[in-house]
């Protein structure tokens, strides 16, 4: 009987912290990860730990084209469709939220 493949999980915000800890517990897993982030240094510091089964990208997440990318290549690469997305990617803005502009939040 074969071994069936695991699917690829795709996480954004994977260059530090709940993302990055979060692409390394699925590798461990066993899962094809797709590291998703704009910081391609700590993106390479996350796939150091499981090199064959994490492939980065560095994409704007507000950009479809390059996530499309990013996907299709992983896909392509592991073999397998995502199953899984994490996205952890987000923005911090560091003032009170009822004085921000609602336009600053939604770009």
């Amino acid at each position: 009987m074969s071994q069936q493949k695991k699917q690829l999980v795709v996480i954004t915000g994977a260059s530090s912290g709940i993302g990055a800890q979060t692409a390394l517990d699925f590798a461990a897993a066993g899962h094809p990860v797709l590291a998703i982030a704009r910081r391609v240094e700590r993106l390479e510091a996350v796939k150091a730990k499981y090199p064959q089964l994490i492939q980065i990208a560095q994409v704007d997440v507000t950009k479809y084209d390059e996530m499309k990318k990013a996907i299709d290549s992983a896909e392509a690469h592991f073999g397998v469709p995502v199953d899984l997305m994490v996205n952890n990617a987000g923005v911090m803005y560091l003032d009170n939220f009822d004085v921000q502009a609602l336009d600053r939040m939604s770009n």
